[in-house]
């Protein structure tokens, strides 16, 4: 099923025969190009991102499904300067949550962080 998301010259990297999927939560914190300061309300930004693993040539990569970004302008430059499928999506985050909700895809996506303590 996987394979009819990725581009068919991009071979899916597997593990132990089976195509592996994340859904990684984060937030970008002072994003900027080089030259330029940060602006907080366009450089600190919630992400989700949904990803599988691809090997190209021989080396091992990353293909995303779906990346949605807390901010409008945030999503408009990163997807000018990098390439990715960024889109905005109504977010929130709390301390263990994070929750995304895409209308234009009608898409939810929500993690929960279980957090557990080695004895």
């Amino acid at each position: 099923m996987i394979s009819n998301l990725v581009p068919k010259d991009l071979p899916i990297d597997t593990f132990e025969g089976k195509a592996w999927v994340s859904l990684v939560a984060f937030t970008m914190e002072k994003i900027r190009p080089r030259i330029l300061p940060h602006v907080k309300y366009v450089s600190n930004f919630h992400e989700i991102n949904l990803r599988t693993y691809i090997n190209y040539k021989d080396k091992p990569g990353v293909y995303f499904l779906n990346i949605e970004g807390e901010k409008s302008l945030s999503v408009f430059i990163a997807k000018a300067l990098s390439g990715l499928p960024y889109e905005k999506a109504l977010m929130k985050r709390e301390k263990n949550f994070y929750h995304s909700s895409n209308k234009r895809k009608n898409l939810t996506l929500m993690l929960l962080l279980l957090l557990r303590r080695s004895s």
